[in-house]
């Protein structure tokens, strides 16, 4: 019975064994297999990151920056003095061609200048004719003058004719508009009357309408009739009276400037005249003095009249084209006076046209702009060429102008032209511009894109392998780095990185220090 039973135990004994250690290999496997998934799962959320090798590299420190082509040469488009610009046809940056409309000036105000230029022309003829007959005492200075007086006086008239015709003009004018509105306000209150006197005879019967009853009973269909509403029609007589008044109001001003102009060419006749007699009691005492300055006056006085024929030809030329000025030469529009602007003596409108040269114009910073010198090259790169070549011309460095209030500097570069010069240069291209300051080697260089900064300097982030639960990993670490030299494309720095240092360039997503990833 003892044996039985411990034979018994035995057997259940190594039973319990053999199921612990079965229990022991499935968790031993149950354990590999969530640790499979658990890695794929954590591999599935790391950053993609994509690494290089520090390298031996050739750094080009050079000034660099995007410049605008514009031609050196300008052409000025004058405009007889003194007229208002009434429009400007092109803007700034337009092209234009010979014979193009450029602007228009006041018409009004170029027939008032014609008939002062002309007066002012006849006024040059008399006193040569005078000045040429000098060679006896001059006897007909004061009838000349009184005769340019006379005219002076006729154009006064002529003036003051036209001023008068225009006023009355804008005056009938006006009162027709006043009239129009009388008419239409009048109609209104005979409305509003007509209808306040039916509004009354509809009314109920009361002490104060006594027969109220009876004309309801005479006429039980009567209604009170609506009114028309005037409103809209007396508003826009109104208006109507309001631009006649204006338009009497600019006669009014227009005709009292033609005459002060009028008057004052009156005084300068007088003054003329006063002035002849002067000269006729000086030339009966120095009469010899008198021919030779005559006849150096006669000189200069053709040479008014020659200017003076010039411009009064110009000002008929205005008036045939109706005031509009055409381009005699074609361009790029680099300058225009403004709409209202009176012309001087300045440029109505400046051409650009590149027969005489380009330049490109760099903007640039100012401690950009110190490592520049005039006389400095540069290269230039254009767009467009072939996948084997791109335009590429040397330039030279002409000015620099001060800082504006951006702390920008306008740095001046003259281009290549002609058989020296493979491209066209057209006006506002866009060009690039490098000025090579350094070429050198550096032994540890890195892409831009490797190269972090933040309030405590530079670094770059590096990979190392670690082993952990899951495995090998890589985890991202920070290395301090000092920049020595760097261009458009690499830098050189300086710390504790080697040549087999695997530094991030580029990552799926944001990483930082501490992070696994993933190699792409």
């Amino acid at each position: 019975m003892n044996k039985t039973q411990n034979h018994a135990g035995t057997q259940k004994h190594a039973g319990t064994q053999k199921r612990a250690g079965l229990n022991i290999i499935k968790f031993v496997a149950v354990l590999l297999v969530l640790t499979i998934i658990a890695r794929g799962a954590s591999g599935a959320t790391l950053a993609v990151v994509y690494i290089t090798n520090p390298s031996r590299s050739e750094i080009i420190q050079a000034v660099n920056g995007n410049a605008t082509v514009s031609s050196t040469d300008t052409l000025d488009i004058f405009a007889p003095e003194g007229l208002t610009i009434t429009e400007i046809m092109p803007v700034v940056g337009q092209s234009v061609k010979a014979g193009d409309a450029v602007a228009k000036l006041d018409m009004h105000e170029i027939n008032t200048k014609i008939i002062r230029e002309n007066a002012a022309l006849e006024k040059m003829l008399l006193d040569l004719e005078t000045l040429e007959r000098a060679d006896t005492v001059d006897t007909n200075s004061l009838s000349n003058n009184q005769r340019y007086l006379n005219r002076a006086n006729e154009d006064y008239n002529s003036v003051k004719r036209q001023g008068e015709a225009d006023v009355a003009k804008a005056q009938t004018e006006l009162n027709k508009a006043l009239e129009e509105l009388a008419e239409v306000t009048s109609r209104a209150n005979a409305a509003a009357t007509a209808a306040a006197t039916l509004a009354d005879n509809a009314g109920p019967n009361t002490d104060d309408n006594p027969d109220a009853d009876s004309e309801i009973e005479a006429d039980p269909g009567a209604s009170v009739k609506p009114t028309i509403d005037y409103t809209a029609e007396i508003a826009e007589k109104q208006a109507a009276v309001d631009r006649a008044r204006d338009s009497l109001t600019n006669a009014q001003k227009r005709a009292q400037d033609d005459l002060l102009n009028a008057t004052r060419r009156i005084e300068d006749a007088q003054s003329s005249l006063s002035a002849a007699k002067q000269d006729h009691e000086r030339n009966l005492n120095r009469h010899s003095d008198a021919v030779e300055d005559n006849r150096i006056s006669a000189t200069t006085k053709r040479l008014e009249i020659e200017e003076q024929t010039l411009i009064l030809q110009r000002l008929q030329a205005l008036q045939e084209d109706d005031g509009i000025i055409f381009t005699d030469n074609a361009g790029v529009v680099a300058k225009v006076k403004n709409k209202n602007d009176i012309t001087g003596k300045d440029a109505l409108i400046t051409l650009k046209d590149g027969t005489k040269g380009f330049e490109a114009i760099l903007l640039l910073g100012i401690d950009d702009a110190d490592k520049l010198a005039v006389g400095s090259t540069c290269e230039v790169t254009t767009g467009g060429g072939s996948m084997y070549f791109t335009p590429t011309v040397t330039g030279t460095v002409t000015s620099k102008s001060q800082p504006n209030d951006d702390d920008k500097v306008e740095v001046t570069i003259r281009l290549p032209q002609g058989d020296n010069s493979p491209v066209e240069w057209t006006e506002g291209q866009r060009v690039d511009v490098s000025a090579v300051q350094d070429h050198s080697v550096h032994e540890m260089c890195l892409p831009l894109s490797a190269l972090r900064s933040d309030n405590t300097g530079y670094f770059v982030l590096q990979t190392e392998q670690r082993s952990t639960v899951l495995g090998v990993e890589n985890v991202i670490y920070r290395v301090p780095v000092m920049v020595i030299a760097s261009d458009r494309n690499n830098v050189s720095v300086q710390g504790p990185i080697s040549r087999s240092s695997q530094i991030i360039i580029g990552s799926s997503k944001p990483v930082v220090e501490g992070d696994r990833v993933r190699f792409s």
